[in-house]
Order: structure tokens, then C-alpha cells, then sequence
């Protein structure tokens, strides 16, 4: 960098505009690498309506392009494409800090649940001396990802609304927290891998001291490790499902059937592979309901839903929170 391009980049933070006149294209582009490369903590962004703006706008973090009367080129070469200047302000401040804030969520979920599932098989394999025995039914193992828990998570990540359009376009500053990333960052990401491990440790463990030594049901069927595995795997469909109604803002009876039906759709599953005798949970539909499973799942979710719950409201407690004017 230059003498001439170092001073410019050390007065561009101390003034609001910078009005550049017959700028070629290839200029526009150097100005903004050029704040790239004293800045880079910032995020550029860079909105045209002409071919002779693809430079630019190719050169930033996020470039915007107008249809407008100059043709489409700079449209064809953005990552977003809007028809007037003045909806970059919904794109900014509704959209963009949304799709901020819900892609968040997806990505956050995404490895919970997961990690939610192997935790409990992991710590198992270390508890059974790596005997390497199947834990959960594989039916249902391929069914949870695929079927159980997606619906739900695709549909917060495509409806939910912390606040509303007026709202958002009425208080910029809502827009700071997504600068600030408080929505992603690395030490939120370890707490919810972090709560997932913790989670589904609790859920072995406490499935294991409660069904090791049960005793057999009225037929004399006693609880193998086949049947343990379907309880647990029961427990987690329904904590990762109620888990992404707590991360709700916005409630809807389209969402609340979503989750319902996600919890009974495992059920029904459950239900047909028991009536199977080559599944490792043959007949054992009706005893997931006995008594004693019936209290294990119920103590197991509401503990966790309440952990949840409590961890949210110590959360808004210990944080002080931008207060704006209404």
C-alpha cells in the first residue's frame, strides 16, 4: 500500500461520505479493496446499477445490484438484486438482520440435534467397553434427520419474526446486534455444543439407572438394550422437537402443527417397526407407555425444557439489553 492509499484509508473512518468523481471501474473496485485491506474486521457493501459497477460490487463482502434503466449486469453480478434504491433499507434492516438471525438458529440447531443423538451412543460405547452393540433401531436412526426434525427447523428459519417490519424499520439501531454478531459467534456456538453434550449425557444416564434393573413386565419380557435405545431415542425426538418451539418468537398453528405432528410421526413409526420381529424393538410399542417408561420420558423432557427455560431467563437477567424507545 502506497503513501497515498495509507493516508486515505486513515481518513476515511474520520468523515461520514467520501464523494468520488469520474471514477472508472477498476477505481470504484480499488476503493473498496482498498478499505478492505486497512479494515479487516469490516464488512463492505457495494450497490450499483451499471456494467460499469461489476467491478465494485464483484469486489465486495456483499454487493447489491439495481434493475434499472442501464440493463441487468449489475443485477447479474450481485448477491442480491432489488429494483430501487430505497429498498436497500428493508433488504438491511428487515431481511438481511432476519436471515441473519434465523440462519443462526439453523446452524446452531443443526449440530444440537445431532450432537443431542451421538452423545448418548458415544458415552454408551465408553460405558460398555466398546462392545459396539447397535443402540438405536436403524430405522429410526436414518428417520430422525431426514423426517423427525427438519420441518420444524425449516419452517422458524423461513417464518419466525423477532419484531416486526414497522418495528425494524422504525429503530435502526435493532440493526447493531446483528454488526456486533451476537447472533453467531464462536463462544455461543461451544455453549450450544456444550448444552447438547451435557443434554444427552443426562438422558443415558438417567435412562440407564432407571431401566438396568427393571423388572419384567406381566409377561416376563424383560427391558434389553434394543428397547432402552428406542426410550432414549423417544426422549430425544421430543426434546429437539419441543426445543425448537421454545426458540420460537412468532407462534403460528401452522408451526405448532408442524411440531405435533413431528412427535406423533415418530410415534406411528415406532408403532409399524415394532410389529416387525427382525427389529431389535419388536412388540415394544406398549411398553413404551407403561408406568415406569411413561414417568422416565416425562421427568427426562420437562427437566430439560424447564433447564432450557431457566437458562433463558437467568440469560435476560444477567444482560443488559438495548432499550429503545417505542
Amino acid at each position: 500500500m502506497c503513501i497515498r492509499d495509507r493516508l486515505f484509508a486513515e481518513i476515511i473512518p474520520a468523515i461520514p461520505i467520501v464523494i468520488a468523481c469520474r471514477v472508472s471501474p477498476k477505481q470504484k473496485a480499488e476503493i473498496v479493496n482498498l478499505v478492505r485491506q486497512s479494515d479487516r474486521s469490516a464488512v463492505t457493501l457495494a450497490i450499483g446499477d451499471g456494467a460499469n459497477d461489476v467491478n465494485m460490487i464483484a469486489a465486495a463482502h456483499v454487493g447489491v445490484g439495481i434493475q434499472g434503466k442501464e440493463g441487468r449486469q449489475a443485477a447479474r453480478a450481485s448477491d442480491y438484486a432489488i429494483t430501487q434504491f430505497k429498498h436497500l433499507k428493508n433488504l438491511l434492516f428487515v431481511h438481511g438482520r432476519e436471515a441473519t438471525r434465523r440462519n443462526s438458529l439453523v446452524i446452531y440447531y443443526s449440530f444440537y440435534k445431532n450432537v443431542l443423538l451421538i452423545a448418548p451412543m458415544v458415552v454408551y460405547a465408553l460405558w460398555s467397553a466398546g462392545s459396539a452393540q447397535p443402540f438405536y433401531n436403524d430405522w429410526q436412526y436414518q428417520f430422525y434427520n431426514a423426517v423427525l426434525t427438519t420441518v420444524p427447523i425449516v419452517h422458524l428459519a423461513v417464518m419466525d419474526e423477532e419484531r416486526s417490519r414497522r418495528e425494524l424499520l422504525s429503530q435502526p439501531e435493532l440493526y447493531e446486534s446483528s454488526r456486533r454478531r451476537e447472533y453467531f459467534n464462536g463462544p455461543l456456538f461451544w455453549k450450544w455444543l456444550g448444552y447438547s453434550v451435557l443434554q444427552g449425557v443426562f438422558v443415558l444416564v438417567v435412562s440407564l439407572c432407571t431401566l438396568a434393573n427393571s423388572p419384567a413386565s406381566c409377561d416376563g419380557v424383560l427391558d434389553d438394550l434394543g428397547f432402552m435405545g428406542g426410550v432414549i431415542f423417544t426422549m430425544l425426538v421430543l426434546v429437539s422437537n419441543i426445543k425448537v418451539l421454545l426458540m420460537h418468537n412468532t407462534y403460528t398453528p401452522l408451526g405448532l402443527a408442524i411440531i405435533l405432528s413431528s412427535i406423533l410421526l415418530h410415534y406411528l413409526s415406532h408403532y409399524i417397526l415394532s410389529l416387525f420381529p427382525s427389529q431389535n424393538i419388536f412388540a415394544s410399542f406398549p411398553r413404551l407407555f407403561n408406568k415406569t417408561n411413561l414417568l422416565l420420558q416425562i421427568f427426562v423432557v420437562v427437566t430439560l425444557v424447564l433447564a432450557d427455560l431457566v437458562t433463558d431467563w437467568l440469560k435476560s437477567v444477567s444482560y443488559t439489553h438495548l432499550t429503545l424507545p417505542t
